[in-house]
């Protein structure tokens, strides 16, 4: 069982990057690299909460 929830946790999370990466790339594009970093830092200040 601890095998199965450990695969899912880490398809979750693997499958996300790539989607995270494009979101953040579109984002930087569009509102320029110092709002990328704002939006950025904010992810991971929430991330850890």
């Amino acid at each position: 069982m601890l095998a199965r929830v450990s695969a899912v946790f880490l398809t979750a999370h693997t499958g996300a990057r790539p989607l995270g990466a494009a979101l953040g790339g579109m984002a930087g594009a569009a509102w320029g690299e110092s709002a990328y970093i704002l939006i950025a830092r904010a992810g991971f200040c929430f991330r850890r909460r």
